[in-house]
């Protein structure tokens, strides 16, 4: 078997284990072991490709999680929806705004909110203060002016 189904497999296991419960780690094991591939040679791969953060070897096992990046491997649409939903609804209604507000994720969903600011943090696009279990978000001028040209449409570069 092929190792773009390999990473297909186990990127979107990951993935739907982001979605239920994103600081969890998430064993790859069995899925590594289905293609005949040693688990911490995968590990290391995933590693080096930086989809995965947080990953712990084991004696037997690999365990981690998926990372933006990895996210953007498997499932772009999820990445783009998002940050355009919170850019839109930042250039609307302006100033300072509530990141779980904007995004609108209930309490279970703050990494997961956490993790697309970040992302849009680390593009130049927004300033975000995070306080307990949400945070302020705002334009940078940068940020501001993508939005001017580029609408809701984020495109990951």
């Amino acid at each position: 078997m092929s190792l773009q189904k390999l990473n297909t497999e186990a990127l979107q296991y990951l993935f739907e284990g982001y979605l239920s419960n994103p600081g969890a780690l998430y064993d790859i094991t069995e899925i590594t072991n289905k293609y005949n591939q040693n688990v911490h040679e995968y590990g290391s791969f995933l590693k080096e490709k930086n989809w995965i953060k947080d990953g712990r070897f084991l004696p037997a096992t690999f365990e981690c999680s998926i990372s933006f990046d990895g996210i953007a491997v498997i499932n772009p649409n999820y990445i783009n929806e998002n940050c355009d939903k919170l850019l839109s609804t930042l250039a609307t209604l302006g100033g300072q705004q509530s990141l779980m507000e904007l995004l609108d994720f209930g309490p279970h969903e703050y990494q997961r909110a956490r993790d697309i600011t970040n992302f849009l943090r680390d593009s130049g696009l927004i300033e975000v203060i995070y306080t307990h279990n949400d945070g302020s978000v705002s334009f940078t001028m940068n940020g501001r002016d993508f939005y001017q040209q580029n609408g809701a449409n984020f495109i990951r570069q």
